[in-house]
């Protein structure tokens, strides 16, 4: 069930709803949820110039701030906060609002959490 959330979030119409069901699952379960997307998201933060991949991964990614920054015994996340909060600022873009948008979003999320 993981890999198809994460891949019906590439989807044109229904993306919103697999991002919300991807926060519920990363709230019940995020041992399971949050490697798997923290993968994906560095593969897709590699080729920012795919917007496609960027978007909704960013998008995805500031769906789940709580569980993020949470202390988790079985898979630290907090180790990737910082990495993830750099690797965000080229998406700092004025030309793709949608982008700029979500990149201060996450980081208004995360760093709110800190």
């Amino acid at each position: 069930i993981r890999e198809i959330t994460l891949t019906a979030i590439f989807s044109k119409t229904h993306f919103n709803d697999a991002i919300k069901a991807f926060q519920y699952l990363c709230f019940l379960r995020s041992d399971l949820m949050l490697p798997l997307l923290i993968d994906k998201i560095y593969n897709s933060f590699e080729t920012i110039v795919e917007p496609h991949r960027y978007t909704p991964m960013l998008a995805c990614l500031a769906s789940v701030p709580r569980e993020l920054v949470s202390l988790n015994s079985i898979y630290p996340s907090q180790k990737h906060v910082l990495q993830l909060l750099i690797s965000v600022l080229p998406g700092i873009d004025i030309n793709d609002l949608n982008k700029f948008i979500l990149t201060f979003q996450f980081l208004t999320n995360v760093l709110s959490h800190i």
